[in-house]
C-alpha cells in the first residue's frame, strides 16, 4: 500500500519528446563526453533540458545529489555536484562516484524546475538521461504537532535540497519553490542525530499550488482523486455537503495497517481540513469496508480534485459519526443503510433518529448490498415501519422540496404493485408495479388535495440493482433511474376513492394498512426483492446531485479513484 496523500507518476514531458523537437531548437542528442564516461575515468551524466514554452532551457543549473544525501547533516562536496546547461539546454556533469543519484534543475531567470529522481549510475559509463522539461514550481506546507520532541528539528526530503527548519512546535512550516512531481518520501530529523521519522511519502507536487501535510501519527495515508470529468462521474455542476461513498478493497488497502475495524480512519480536504466520515461497514478479516465521507464542495467537471485517507494509529479513537456525514441541515432528513449486525431495527444515520422497526417476523433478512449490506424481503410479510413519523420532518408537504431515493433489486415481477417507500397510500410512494401496463415500472406518486393522483413512471428492469430517486421541487414531480432524468410530466388522474391523508407512518416494504384495489387480494403490497441505501431529504435536489449518487454508487465508481 502506497504511503501518503498522492500517488501519481511524474509527469515529465518524455512522452513529447517528438513533438518538441519538431517544434522547437531543444534536441535530446546529448552532449560529447570524451575524455570520461566508456572512454574512462569517473562516470558521466547527460541529458537535454526544455522550458515550460518548450524552448532550450539555456544557463539553467543542474545540480546531481546523492540518494542518501541529508542537507544538513552532510557536506555539499561529498555528495552534490552541479552543472550548467548549454545555449541548446544540453548538459553533462561527471558524477563523483556510481551508485542511486537524483537530479535537480532550475531555470536561471523564471523559476522554473524540475526534479528526477532513482538516476542510476555504473562506474566507467555514461548515463543518458531523457529529455525533461522545467515546470512552474509548487509548495509544502507542513503542520507541526503540538510536541516537545520536535522543536528544533528540520524537514527535508533526502537526496534533495529541499529541506526547512522547525522553530518550535505547533507551527506551520511552509517550503517554498518545490519542483513538481512526487516527492517519495518527506522526513523529520535533529541535527547530530543519525534517526529520521517519515511522515510523508508519494506527495504530489503540482505546479502553483500548495501540498499540506499533517497527521504525524498516522503511519499511512493515501490521496483519493473525486474526478468529475467526462472520463469520471460526468457532472457538469458544483455539488454541496456530498457523502462520498470509499470503498475499500483488497485491491486497494491493506487492512492489516489499520485497527480492526476502522477505528484509526481519518479524511481532510486538500488543505488539511478534517472531514466528517461514517463507517457503514468494515471486515478485517473479508477485506472490504464501506466509508462514508462528508466532503463540502465536489467540484463539476473537474479531474483534480482530491481528498487524503489516513490510517495506521494504534492510539486514535474512533471518530465514525453518521450523524455529521448526513446532516439534517443540509436536508437529509432519514438515511437507512440497512447494514445493521443484529436486531430488529434498521437505525437512521441522521440526528432524527427514525429507526425503523419490524418484528421477529416481519423481519427482512441481511444481504449483500450495494454499499456494504442490504436487506432481502420476501414479498409475503417483511417490511419495516418508522414509528411516530406521521407529524414529522417525513411528512413532506404537497408541493414542497423532498426527494426519495432507494436502491433496489427485483428479481420477478407480477401485475400487483409492490411497495419500496410510502407514508400512506393516500400520501406518497415509491413502488414497482405492473398494475396497470403489465409489464414492470418503476413509480413515483403522490395524492394532492384536491384528490388528484400525480404519478411520474419508468420502464423496470429486473435482476439488476437500480438506483430509482424521486425528487419534488414545488409542483415540478421528477423520477430519475440510474441518475438519469426519466420522466418529468407526471400522469395526473383523478381518484373516485381517497382524500389525501398524512396521518400514516413511514414504511418500506409495505403500506401500513391494506389498499382496496379491485381484483387484486394484496391489499399490503408487500415488496419482493432486494432494498439499500434509502433516503430521505428535505430538499429538491438538483440532476447533478442525483448523478453524483449514482456514479459514486454503482459497483464500478466513476468518481473515486485511489491514487
Amino acid at each position: 500500500m502506497k504511503t501518503n496523500p498522492c500517488n501519481r507518476l511524474l509527469r515529465f514531458a518524455t512522452e513529447l519528446a517528438a513533438g518538441v523537437l519538431l517544434l522547437c531548437n531543444c534536441t535530446s542528442t546529448p552532449l560529447s563526453t570524451e575524455g570520461g564516461g566508456s572512454r574512462g575515468g569517473n562516470p558521466v551524466v547527460v541529458g537535454t533540458l526544455c522550458g515550460p514554452d518548450g524552448s532550450s532551457a539555456g544557463n539553467a543549473k543542474v545540480t546531481l545529489i546523492a540518494k542518501e544525501y541529508n542537507p544538513i547533516a552532510d557536506t555539499l562536496n561529498s555528495f552534490i555536484t552541479q552543472g550548467i546547461t548549454d545555449s541548446l539546454g544540453k548538459f553533462s556533469i561527471t558524477a563523483p562516484d556510481t551508485g542511486i543519484f537524483n537530479i535537480e534543475a532550475e531555470a536561471d531567470n523564471d523559476g522554473a524546475c524540475l526534479i528526477r529522481f532513482n538516476v542510476k549510475i555504473v562506474r566507467d559509463s555514461t548515463t543518458v538521461v531523457p529529455l525533461d522539461t522545467l515546470r512552474n514550481p509548487g509548495s509544502l506546507k507542513v503542520i507541526i504537532p503540538d510536541s516537545s520532541d520536535l522543536a528544533n528539528g528540520y524537514i527535508y526530503v533526502p537526496g534533495t535540497t529541499i529541506m526547512n527548519k522547525i522553530a518550535k512546535t505547533g507551527q506551520t512550516i511552509n517550503i517554498e519553490s518545490v519542483p513538481p512531481g512526487i516527492l517519495p518520501v518527506l522526513c523529520f530529523g535533529r541535527k547530530n542525530l543519525t534517526e529520521k521519522i517519515v511522515i510523508g511519502q508519494n506527495l504530489l507536487i503540482t505546479p502553483e499550488s500548495t501540498t499540506v501535510v499533517q497527521n504525524w501519527n498516522w503511519r499511512f495515508s493515501r490521496q483519493i482523486i473525486l474526478n468529475t470529468s467526462k472520463s469520471g462521474a460526468g457532472t457538469k455542476e458544483d455539488v454541496y455537503d456530498f457523502p462520498v461513498l470509499i470503498r475499500l478493497t483488497k485491491e486497494n488497502f491493506d487492512f492489516s495497517e489499520a485497527q480492526d475495524y476502522g477505528q484509526d480512519i481519518r479524511f481532510t480536504s486538500s488543505n488539511g481540513v478534517p472531514l466528517s466520515h461514517e463507517v457503514e461497514t468494515w471486515s478485517s478479516d473479508d477485506r472490504n469496508a464501506a466509508i462514508w465521507v462528508k466532503v463540502d464542495t465536489v467540484f463539476g467537471n473537474n479531474g483534480e480534485q482530491s481528498i487524503t485517507m489516513y490510517w495506521g494509529n494504534p492510539d486514535a479513537a474512533d471518530a465514525s459519526n453518521g450523524i455529521s456525514v448526513f446532516d439534517t441541515a443540509s436536508g437529509y432528513q432519514a438515511v437507512w443503510h440497512f447494514s445493521d449486525e443484529t436486531g430488529a431495527m434498521a437505525n437512521d444515520a441522521t440526528l432524527n433518529n427514525y429507526n425503523a422497526v419490524s418484528d421477529d417476523a416481519a423481519r427482512p433478512l441481511a444481504g449483500s448490498g450495494v454499499a456494504g449490506g442490504c436487506r432481502v424481503f420476501n414479498g409475503t410479510d417483511h417490511f419495516y415501519s418508522v414509528p411516530n413519523s406521521s407529524s414529522s420532518k417525513l411528512n413532506f408537504s404537497e408541493d414542497g422540496d423532498f426527494l426519495i431515493s432507494a436502491w433496489v433489486l427485483v428479481e420477478s415481477y407480477d401485475s400487483l404493485p409492490h411497495v419500496i417507500v410510502a407514508k400512506g397510500y393516500e400520501q406518497y410512494f415509491m413502488r414497482y408495479t405492473g398494475i396497470s401496463t403489465k409489464k414492470p415500472l418503476w413509480e413515483f406518486a403522490q395524492l394532492d388535495g384536491d384528490g388528484n393522483w400525480e404519478a411520474c413512471s419508468t420502464g423496470a428492469s429486473m435482476n439488476e440493482w437500480t438506483l430509482v430517486t424521486a425528487v419534488r421541487q414545488g409542483n415540478r414531480q421528477l423520477l430519475y433511474c440510474n441518475g438519469v432524468l426519466a420522466d418529468s410530466t407526471p400522469d395526473v388522474f383523478a381518484s373516485a376513492n381517497f382524500l389525501r391523508n398524512t396521518s400514516s407512518d413511514v414504511s418500506i416494504g409495505k403500506y401500513l394498512t391494506v389498499v382496496d384495489i379491485p381484483g387484486y387480494d394484496n391489499g399490503y403490497c408487500y415488496f419482493r426483492g432486494s432494498m439499500d441505501e434509502v433516503r430521505m431529504i428535505g430538499e429538491g435536489k438538483s440532476s447533478d446531485w442525483v448523478l453524483l449518487c449514482y456514479m459514486n454508487q454503482r459497483f464500478d465508481d466513476r468518481l473515486v479513484v485511489f491514487r
